[in-house]
């Protein structure tokens, strides 16, 4: 009984020989007084145990992150975290299993409105303060690590961060408040999405666009008068 449960929930193989054979098996089942609802829960069972697995190695990661072994979180999940504020228009602190930590959105960069010894450039002020908008209106807060490195050298975390079901840095480009920059593989997943959403914003000349020769084919930022 076993073996034709197997047959019937893998359905039916290519050729007229393995569809009669997966009725047959389907037929004797029924006849038998098996029923079919526990051959196709076999599967759903196990994906849910598997599920149930994954969540657990998400949560173990989570209690064993001591604030710097960035290295044993998983990578392209999103982890919840507590957002505490914002450094800027790119840069976060945020809170995750109890430790802050600094975090640069992925592939953007933002004017500068508070770096030592460089004037505010013009929207600096303004990406921040949606940036902080974002992020501090939002239910839950999540940090997603690419599949490349999860710092950088200055020792900030390099993640994706959600506000909700929002990617913030995204958000940012599609607003004509930030500039795709710093795109270094394998830490690009989202390099098309990102390049897309800038390209809305050049298009509607909103913000940073609006000013010419600010911003540089790279997403540098000119110092304009």
């Amino acid at each position: 009984m076993n073996k034709l449960r197997k047959v019937v929930s893998a359905g039916p193989s290519g050729g007229r020989y393995g569809i009669i054979k997966w009725i047959i098996a389907l037929v004797f089942i029924l006849l038998a007084g098996g029923g079919i609802g526990g051959v196709f829960n076999q599967e759903n069972d196990s994906s849910l145990s598997t599920v149930s697995q994954s969540n657990s190695n998400i949560e173990d990661a989570l209690q064993a992150f001591d604030g710097n072994n960035f290295e044993h979180l998983p990578k392209m999940v999103k982890l919840p975290v507590i957002y505490d504020r914002v450094v800027d228009g790119d840069t976060q602190i945020v809170t995750l299993n109890g430790h802050d930590i600094r975090v640069r959105h992925l592939m953007i960069d933002t004017p500068e409105s508070v770096k030592e010894g460089t004037s505010v450039q013009p929207f600096g002020k303004e990406s921040s303060q949606r940036n902080d908008e974002l992020l501090s209106q939002a239910e839950t807060l999540y940090m997603m690590l690419d599949v490349g490195p999860a710092t950088d050298q200055y020792n900030r975390v390099l993640a994706y961060i959600y506000a909700d079901n929002i990617l913030v840095a995204e958000q940012l480009l599609k607003e004509g408040l930030a500039s795709v920059r710093y795109v270094k593989a394998p830490n690009n997943s989202f390099e098309d999405e990102f390049k897309a959403a800038q390209q809305q914003a050049i298009e509607a000349e909103l913000n940073i666009w609006s000013i010419e020769n600010y911003v540089e084919s790279n997403g540098y930022f000119n110092q304009v008068d």
